[in-house]
């Protein structure tokens, strides 16, 4: 039997953490973080997406908003056109940034879209949760920059922007399963 010193025995319990640690960390499929539907259409040559997302949050997310901590959540959208002998190319990118607060004074929530630059006010958790995974008329491109002879394809997901909390508060986002949520990619066909 070898004999290890104390520091030794200590770095290999340390390894040995560190190593679960990292067997553990993976995407999450969270209970209502699934997006439900997509559709795109034209508006003014602008192509724009609805949607309807089911966003749940786990029990310390739920403790961290009530604490007065801002939930960042990212929506993507990629639309791709078909390629023959290789993967699809990308023809868009666009993501839009949704933040969840409470406001302790008035008991209440707000949604922000900081992409149109809109507040929206709701008396409950439930409610903003609902207005916050109804998008509606989310700009993804000009209708000049989709290709018009091929049929394209878009995807959809949501996830949680953990670099958006406060920097106390990412190291724990980052290791625990709990913070670490992401949608799976919904797609749809994408007609002018």
């Amino acid at each position: 039997m070898p004999c290890w010193s104390s520091i030794e025995r200590w770095r290999l319990v340390w390894i040995t953490a560190l190593l679960g640690g990292l067997c553990v960390l993976q995407d999450v499929r969270a209970e209502g973080y699934e997006v439900r539907s997509v559709a795109g259409r034209v508006v003014n040559g602008i192509y724009v997406v609805d949607s309807s997302i089911d966003i749940g949050l786990s029990e310390d997310m739920r403790n961290a908003l009530n604490s007065g901590v801002a939930l960042t959540f990212l929506v993507e959208v990629e639309i791709h056109a078909p390629r023959r002998y290789i993967w699809d190319a990308l023809i868009v990118r666009s993501t839009q940034r949704l933040t969840l607060e409470y406001h302790a004074l008035t008991g209440g929530y707000v949604v922000n879209n900081e992409s149109t630059h809109t507040r929206r006010s709701f008396p409950s958790l439930n409610e903003a949760l609902n207005g916050l995974g109804e998008l509606r008329g989310m700009a993804v491109s000009e209708e000049r920059f989709l290709p018009a002879d091929t049929s394209c394809s878009g995807r959809l997901r949501v996830s949680l922007d953990v670099e958006s909390l406060p920097p106390p508060l990412r190291p724990i986002a980052y290791l625990s399963p709990q913070w670490h949520l992401r949608s799976d990619w919904r797609r749809w066909t994408v007609e002018r």
